[in-house]
């Protein structure tokens, strides 16, 4: 489903939708682009729940298989799940 579950504005201004079963949507304004984030780039799922920034500027995602931080640099993520004590 591309049920929009969650959105966010991050610091940057770059907007974010959480998807029920497809993963992360992201809309960069200034560069008028389009990402989409899902399991293959490390998300633990693609059932989003909920996205928070931190104050280092990085995204967190809670998905129901897991919770998942952004790495800018590789646009992959660092996952954790209840055997990390998550």
């Amino acid at each position: 489903s591309n049920q929009v579950t969650c959105v966010f504005e991050d610091s940057r201004g770059r907007l974010w939708a959480g998807l029920a079963d497809g993963g992360l949507v992201r809309f960069d304004a200034a560069r008028e682009a389009f990402a989409l984030f899902g399991t293959e780039q490390g998300l633990p799922s693609n059932a989003v729940m909920s996205l928070v920034e931190d104050q280092r500027g990085q995204l967190w995602v809670a998905t129901n298989g897991g919770l998942g931080v952004l790495d800018e640099r590789t646009n992959r993520f660092r996952t954790f799940y209840e055997s990390d004590g998550v």
